[in-house]
């Protein structure tokens, strides 16, 4: 998070991040490679969709556990459940699936830098 925190401030960082960045959820990817609106839309909405799932399980345990035979709005939790978390996981995919091409991009310049540089040996040869 404190990487993510630099970069809300417009602190650059001298190399690129780590690749291990790239796995992260909440936005953590984006905020890494510069991207902070990106960050705060990943980060934003699989926090929404955890937080709406966890109070949706919740509220289903508690219609399961009182005396109302409330089965259609207990159901009716559950599918609110397990939609935001797939919606969650889903938005975490396209986070490490934008992450990963960030990362690549931070790379190419020092990839294209390693090229020149073998061409320079080469020639001094």
């Amino acid at each position: 998070m404190l990487i993510a925190g630099w970069m809300c401030m417009g602190l650059a960082l001298a190399e690129p991040p780590g690749t291990w960045t790239v796995v992260m959820p909440l936005g953590i990817p984006q905020f890494s490679h510069g991207e902070s609106k990106r960050g705060w839309v990943f980060g934003g909405v699989q926090a929404a969709a955890i937080g709406t799932s966890v109070f949706a399980q919740v509220r289903a345990l508690e219609l399961a556990q009182s005396d109302d035979s409330g089965g259609n709005e207990e159901l009716t939790w559950r599918v609110v459940s397990g939609a935001t978390t797939g919606l969650a996981g889903l938005t975490w995919l396209a986070s490490v699936i934008d992450g990963a091409r960030l990362h690549d991009e931070a790379l190419a310049p020092s990839a294209a830098g390693a090229r020149e540089w073998e061409q320079v040996v080469v020639r001094s040869d």
